[in-house]
């Protein structure tokens, strides 16, 4: 198996971390799972700063057409994609017992925020005993 895995058009990670996520070593994992999403340059998707484009687009009407027209956003698709590859790493990352809390989330930034809040206090008791 390849030491790196091509996750979608110009996305690459590294395999998710060996240890996955559990209650005991989220400052580690976060520090693993952060550097590969970075090295992917996805960070504005894992914070939400892109929050992706509308769905749908309005198309004003032509001298041949009378209404207004919504039709799907071309920009939409690829932008549901990296996000998807996104949250497939994350998940991938996670133990059962953490998975159990977020399976349902649909986008990564989703995932990632539910992730720091749950471990939002050991995250900063560590920080505070360096």
């Amino acid at each position: 198996m390849s030491s790196s895995s091509t996750a979608g058009p110009g996305i690459f990670f590294g395999e998710p971390p060996p240890e996955k996520l559990t209650r005991d070593n989220y400052t580690l994992w976060r520090v693993q799972v952060l550097r590969a999403i970075r090295g992917a340059q996805l960070v504005d998707l894992l914070e939400g700063i892109d929050d992706g484009p509308p769905k749908t687009i309005t198309v004003e009407p032509t001298d041949k057409e009378k209404e207004v027209k919504e039709i799907p956003n071309p920009d939409y698709g690829p932008w549901l994609a990296r996000d998807q590859i996104l949250l497939s790493y994350l998940l991938k990352s996670l133990s059962r017992e953490v998975l159990t809390h977020v399976h349902r989330i649909e986008h990564s930034a989703g995932i990632w925020r539910a992730v720091e809040e749950m471990f939002a206090a050991q995250h900063q008791s560590k920080i505070m005993n360096l």
